[in-house]
Parts: structure tokens; sequence; C-alpha cells
């Protein structure tokens, strides 16, 4: 059995949130629901997902997912969805107007509402604009440490990220951000299903924190087993990380670095070794003028 068509909804009241102009084409048989284009207003801008979902037992299904953000604000998602019942990142701590591509894949077991992060497995590009980092736990600890202020409250043109998300680990392979007073770049992992992380940042001051910068990168030089001399001359590289309850914030250095890419570059290229979302269909052969 076959039913195919298309979904239209004028407005949709959701929990805190309300959704306008919806769409979709949708295709449903015995084992498979395909779902082609859901284009929805939210959140000040708009959304279009395709998502493929196979039922292999009545316990088990497999999900495929696209996903495309269009300039959404992100403080208002995060607010009107309570932060997605997570404390990491909140509506308090970070902003701006999101444009994203994802693409996805879950097994998912029949375990009534729970989801296995761990089965997760995400591939895509972000982009935040006009947006603020504020209060972020880390960047206050790291402040604490080798007093630099501006970590706290970090107001930004763009933000750009790659991400990947593999066995319930987050992972930014590069990520810039620049602002008035600094860009910076950070590459890092971060724990879904446990508090584990780790950060690498690199500061390059601007004029306007020049004085305070120049504390801290004097401060910076005298660290033994730390950066090549360019880096210490040009740039702040500061280190976070608590991996299973072991914690530092500090100066980064040569090692720790060296070790976290290869990390990153290997957990990466297993992620994209038995995943290709580019091979997966989301036709639902559903015309309509």
């Amino acid at each position: 059995v076959e039913v195919k068509g298309l979904f239209k909804l004028g407005h949709l009241q959701y929990g805190k949130s309300s959704i306008d102009t919806i769409s979709a084409k949708f295709n449903v048989n015995d084992t498979v629901v395909v779902v082609e284009n859901l284009k929805l207003g939210a959140f000040k801008g708009g959304l279009n997902a395709s998502a493929r979902v196979k039922f292999k037992s009545d316990s088990l299904m497999t999900v495929w997912f696209r996903t495309h953000f269009d300039k959404m604000d992100l403080k208002q998602l995060l607010l009107e969805f309570d932060n997605f019942d997570q404390t990491d990142v909140t509506s308090e701590n970070l902003s701006g107007l999101m444009t994203a591509d994802l693409d996805g894949y879950l097994n998912v077991i029949n375990m009534g509402d729970s989801i296995p992060m761990g089965d997760l497995k995400v591939l895509g590009d972000l982009k935040l604009e006009d947006g603020v980092i504020k209060d972020m736990e880390i960047l206050k600890e790291l402040d604490r440490y080798v007093n630099m202020r501006e970590l706290e409250n970090i107001q930004f043109q763009t933000l750009t990220t790659s991400l990947f998300i593999r066995k319930g680990s987050l992972y930014l392979p590069q990520t810039d951000i620049k602002t008035t007073a600094m860009n910076l770049s950070l590459f890092a992992m971060q724990g879904m299903d446990n508090d584990n992380f780790e950060y690498h940042i690199k500061i390059f001051p601007g004029e306007i924190m020049m004085g305070n910068s120049k504390k801290v990168m004097k401060k910076q030089k005298q660290m033994k087993d730390n950066l090549a001399d360019e880096d210490n001359m040009r740039s702040i590289n500061l280190l976070a990380y608590d991996i299973d309850g072991e914690s530092k914030y500090w100066f980064d250095n040569e090692g720790r670095k060296t070790n976290m890419r290869k990390k990153i570059r290997t957990q990466e290229m297993q992620l994209r070794l038995g995943f290709n979302p580019r091979l997966i269909r989301y036709d639902t052969n559903v015309e309509f003028h």
C-alpha cells in the first residue's frame, strides 16, 4: 500500500512556538516514510527539511535527514524549546541569526521518549550572524586563570563552523569568530552524553584590547612546552578541557594541540567511511503546480 501527496497548513501553534506557511510532500508505504521539502517559517527565519524513515522491525527504525536553516533566530529557538532540556548552551549564552546545512542518520530503538545519542551521526556547516556569546562556563573559567574579561561577553559579526557528531560527541574541526575587538579561531570536542570536552582557542587581539593582551601574551611566552614562536608573538592560545574528571584551564601547548587535531581527523575519517548522505534519496515522486 502506498499513500502519497502534498500537505499544507497555514499556521501551527506548537507549545510556545508560532509556525507559519507549512508545506511538505510525502510518500508512505508499509516499510518506508519519505518527507520531501518540509518548508516552514518560524523563529524569524525559514527551514527546509527532508527525511527518510525505514521501519526494520516493530522496535527498530533508521532515520536519515537533511535540513537547511535560513537565518533563524537562535536565541528565540532555544528559549521557546526550553533549551532542549540541556544547560551547556542556552538562550542566555548564545544568540544570532543561524544559517546551517546538516545531514544526519540515526537508529531509533523503541525506548519510549529517549533517543540513543551514541548512534547519532551528523555532518554539516553552520553560520551565525550578529550574535553574542555570553557567560559560557568554559570561557568564564578561562578568564579566571588568564584574566581576559573579554571572553565573558563576545559580540560577533559572524561565527562560522564546520561540525560533525559521532559516538555521542560533537566535534568542531574549525570555527572562526569575527568581532570588532578580536578574531578567534578554535577546534574542539564536546561530549553530548557525558561532560567531557576539550577546546583549543586562538585569539588575535585587535587594537581595542591590545593593552591587556600584551600582558597575557607576555605570560604566555614564559610557559614551558608551549607554542611555536610565531604563535607566541601574534596570538593568545588557550586550552580548556575536562576529560573523565581531569580538567585544566590554561595556555595551550603544541603536544596537546597536535593530539587533538589527530583525534578530530581520525573521527571524521571514520564517520565518512560509513556515512555518505549524498547517496540518500528523498524523492517522493509527488508533483504539484
